[in-house]
């Protein structure tokens, strides 16, 4: 019966939202390779916000001030073969702030914003971090597509967002839920704190970070920043805990960053003692890159050492990297090495996205 009732309202907000939008397609390309220098090949992933090798996805977001949906397909590269990745991801959204503003002709404080759809949702993992190297680690609410996510989210203008979302537990799945404020108190400062569990999986999930952004506090002419980000298993803080800390600064075309990341990460066990044997490991990314803009192709070139695992097995790793933009189509090319002691942990990369 829950899900019933659940599909209809699914499909009344959607038709809603068919009726009374105004839509845009917008999308990607991403397709590249990996040659390794001991033989190996595999397809990789070349745009920096894509985390798998897509073959591309698509985006058909519509709405208007009450009511609007986003619609999200994707492909994955798997085995050499295009596969259907996640299928259709679908998000419908009302603006009940903005609907009772209308119907009372009054104005309330506070923006209030309900969710639905068949996708799982997540804490914003970039909103107070600045993620120069790329380790996004997030909470995911942990529901399957067949639980028809729902949520809702609480605003009084950028000093304070609460969002809350939850999966309920039909299909034979198990709840979830998910809880995260949001804070801006300055422009240029933000922190975010979210909690989240899983019934099933008996894991609950805790998230703090923050950043300062000095280049925007203080008017510089220049960009500074600093952030940092934890995340833990409440019911295991030694298992799966993750501590994250960003400094990235940048003048004209020319920018740098020093990321450093710890985390603890227990997957095997002692077989005399019984005892869990943690994976510890500290690692430092350092990078830097330039932006040749007033060219006829603009050219951004990166480069990155990487410091891995500095407390026990220490290996040192660095990247040198090109990015060719002709309009909206980029080439890509990459060349590096995870270790500087073996020779076959080299590889080159190249590769093309493109945005329409």
């Amino acid at each position: 019966m829950k899900k019933r009732i659940l599909s209809v309202l699914l499909i009344a907000l959607l038709t809603a939202g068919v009726a009374f939008a105004d839509f845009t397609f917008s999308g990607n390309f991403d397709v590249g390779y990996t040659f390794g220098f001991d033989g190996t090949t595999e397809l990789t992933a070349v745009d920096g916000d894509n985390s798998a090798p897509y073959a591309g996805f698509f985006y058909l977001k519509g709405g208007n001030e009450y009511i609007s949906l986003d619609v999200r397909s994707e492909a994955d590269v798997a085995g050499g073969s295009i596969v259907r990745g996640s299928g259709i991801a679908m998000t419908g959204t009302i603006n009940l702030s903005n609907i009772l503003n209308t119907m009372f002709t009054m104005e309330m404080p506070v923006a209030i914003e309900l969710y639905a759809g068949n996708q799982s949702f997540s804490s914003d993992a970039d909103y107070a971090y600045g993620d120069s190297h790329g380790i996004d680690d997030e909470i995911d609410l942990g529901a399957a597509r067949t639980q028809y996510p729902f949520g809702s989210k609480f605003a009084y203008g950028d000093l304070v967002q609460v969002f809350a979302y939850g999966a309920l537990p039909v299909n034979g799945g198990s709840g979830a839920g998910l809880l995260e404020l949001r804070t801006q108190p300055v422009e240029g400062v933000r922190a975010n704190i979210a909690y989240g569990i899983s019934v099933g999986e008996k894991a609950q999930d805790f998230q703090v970070s923050a950043i300062a952004e000095f280049g925007t506090l203080f008017d510089l002419d220049f960009d500074l920043a600093v952030s940092a980000s934890y995340v833990a298993n409440i019911d295991n803080a030694a298992d799966n805990s993750h501590f994250m800390a960003d400094l990235t600064g940048g003048y004209g075309p020319v920018g740098a960053y020093v990321e450093y990341e710890y985390y603890n990460d227990v997957e095997n066990t002692d077989e005399e003692t019984g005892l869990f044997i943690a994976d510890n490991q500290h690692n430092l990314y350092i990078g830097a890159s330039y932006d040749l803009a007033d060219i006829v192709v603009p050219l951004s070139f990166g480069a990155e050492v990487a410091l891995n695992n500095m407390a026990e097995a220490f290996t040192t790793g660095a990247s040198v990297s090109v990015d060719a933009a002709l309009l909206d189509l980029h080439l890509y090319a990459k060349l590096g090495f995870d270790d500087f002691t073996d020779a076959e942990s080299g590889y080159v990369t190249v590769g093309t996205y493109y945005y329409f």
